[in-house]
């Protein structure tokens, strides 16, 4: 029985989906997806820009007195994702956050660095200059709608997506009164936006500029009738594409369908073409959303809130994970996020823009973390020619700067006061191998205890590294004697060291005569913390060498 109802299905027609889950929930579809490795990296470092971009935002929110409370942000650490704490979360990004004790106010506030504010200026700045292709998007965000009509506050949750200024009902909607009118919603206190003015010339969707783009080229052997319908489709390296699936796709991309920007006039759900129609239509239509973002990336969450307003009824994720050639689907910081994977090229927009730009320039910053702190930025190099000292604060374990010749240090965290060392009494660092805090001790210490996981780290010495083979190519890395992982430069595989007790390879090893002669060439990659140069942009420092050694 049960072959005869799996013959039975096989030879239904899929209606223009290229896959057919049988009795799977939508979380396992997702889990069984084939990874990207190169959007999966570009999403580990989104998810830690989400929560800088809030901080930020609530910073920028009083232009008069660009700062915020510490501990207000404390109260907000739950709803904003920070797990660690608003402290914490700060001082990981000290390029972005600074902290600083307000004797007037009696609190200690968060407000940005110099580069920071530059980078938020730089984004706005650009907004304004593209005003233009902001009122553009709109109308065409508009005209995708069946009733040429939007909720205010659908476009208030991609208006960051779209470029969008933060007063975008006065300097773009109300400048603009001969396009767009806000009417009342069918819900008290809501407001639709309506497309009220009438446009001269058909909007052409971006798939039909890249179909005569690509029957224009030189040497294009592709038939015009393959071309007409078709959609731009890529695949990952790693990705290995049967030949039924390869035929799916080539047989959907022949389907006829109806344009973003097309009328639709008779729905024709309930045939057979009709679904195949409807599903290649919702198709162009979220690729043109993708499109009139500005990093062509968003939120399913956000757009599957447009998806009855745009004339289709169909699980958008799921859609999203039926055509893997043209989305990628990440679950990265516990939001779903897609990708049009046509606009990117090695984690990177091929054609930026200004907006992108900015934004890149800020997730740099968030990807610099702790590293070259005193690099970059004026106020963090006056304070690091001024302050020339450092030590740890005895009540909250911060790490504070102070003047040279100073006796006591109060902390602006925790006003408590903490007694200067002797002159002479040099202090070093490491990363805690538990929770990652950064720790400050004295120089000559064998051990140190972390005041906040009270792990004891092993304290290296100097000129002290260790060697391990990497998890995934197996090439012999270089590093820092007590750190807790190590990163490959040759595969980008994190490594990590059984703890942090491991003793050391010593550099000279002794030789044994009983040993036979056998000549071993190794590869010794040494990955250094990444830097910036004077332009701004992130610099690798890696080392490879190869090593020639007899047992």
């Amino acid at each position: 029985m049960g072959t005869r109802v799996m013959m039975l299905i096989m030879k239904q027609p899929h209606y223009g989906f290229l896959g057919v889950r049988l009795k799977t929930t939508s979380s396992q579809y997702m889990a069984s997806r084939a990874r990207d490795p190169t959007f999966e990296k570009l999403m580990d470092k989104y998810k830690n820009l989400v929560k800088v971009v809030a901080v930020q935002d609530l910073i920028l929110a009083n232009p008069s007195d660009p700062a915020v409370s510490v501990d207000f942000l404390s109260r907000l650490s739950q709803k904003l994702h920070l797990n660690r704490g608003a402290v914490a979360f700060l001082r990981k990004y000290p390029h972005i956050f600074h902290i600083y004790h307000d004797p007037t106010k009696g609190q200690t506030r968060c407000t940005l660095t110099d580069t920071a504010f530059r980078i938020s200026e730089e984004e706005a700045e650009a907004i304004n200059a593209s005003l233009p292709l902001v009122v553009d998007r709109l109308v065409r965000l508009l005209s995708m709608s069946t009733s040429k009509m939007l909720p205010l506050r659908g476009i208030f949750k991609v208006f960051r997506e779209l470029g969008l200024p933060d007063d975008f009902e006065q300097s773009v909607i109300s400048k603009n009164s001969h396009l767009f009118q806000l009417c009342d919603a069918h819900e008290p206190n809501t407001h639709n936006l309506k497309l009220v003015g009438e446009i001269s010339d058909k909007f052409v969707a971006a798939v039909e500029n890249w179909r005569v783009e690509e029957y224009c080229k030189e040497g294009c052997s592709v038939d015009r009738a393959e071309l007409q319908f078709s959609f731009k489709h890529g695949y990952p390296p790693g990705m290995r594409l049967k030949k039924n699936f390869r035929a799916k796709v080539k047989e959907w991309q022949k389907l006829p369908y109806v344009g973003p920007y097309d009328e639709v006039t008779e729905k024709k759900r309930l045939s057979k073409a009709g679904m195949k129609v409807g599903e290649k239509r919702a198709v162009a239509i979220v690729h043109e959303f993708l499109n009139l973002t500005v990093e062509k990336m968003v939120e399913v969450e956000k757009i599957s809130h447009f998806r009855k307003l745009f004339g289709f009824d169909l699980n958008i994720r799921d859609l999203f994970l039926d055509h893997p050639g043209m989305f990628y689907l990440s679950t990265k910081g516990k939001r779903h996020t897609v990708f049009l994977r046509e606009a990117y090229e090695k984690g990177c927009l091929i054609h930026p823009n200004p907006v992108y730009n900015a934004r890149r320039k800020l997730l740099d910053l968030v990807v610099l973390g702790c590293h070259d702190m005193f690099t970059g930025d004026s106020k963090m190099k006056s304070i690091a020619n001024t302050m020339q000292s450092q030590l740890v604060c005895s009540g909250c374990r911060s790490i504070l700067l102070y003047p040279r010749g100073a006796s006591n240090v109060c902390c602006a965290l925790c006003n408590i006061i903490t007694p200067v060392p002797p002159p002479g009494t040099e202090m070093a660092q490491l990363i805690c191998g538990g929770c990652r805090t950064l720790l400050m001790y004295t120089s000559g210490a064998t051990s140190v205890r972390c005041s906040c996981c009270h792990t004891v780290n092993l304290a290296p010495a100097a000129n002290q590294f260790a060697h391990i083979n990497c998890g995934n190519c197996r090439t012999t890395l270089m590093y820092p004697y007590g750190a807790p992982s190590v990163k490959c430069a040759v595969c980008q595989f994190v490594t990590n060291v059984m703890g942090n007790a491991r003793v050391p390879i010593p550099v000279h090893r002794p030789s044994t005569s009983a040993s036979m002669p056998h000549s071993q060439s190794q590869t010794v990659v040494v990955e250094n913390p990444m830097s910036v140069d004077e332009s701004g942009k992130l610099v690798s420092n890696v080392v490879v060498g190869v090593t020639t050694g007899k047992k």
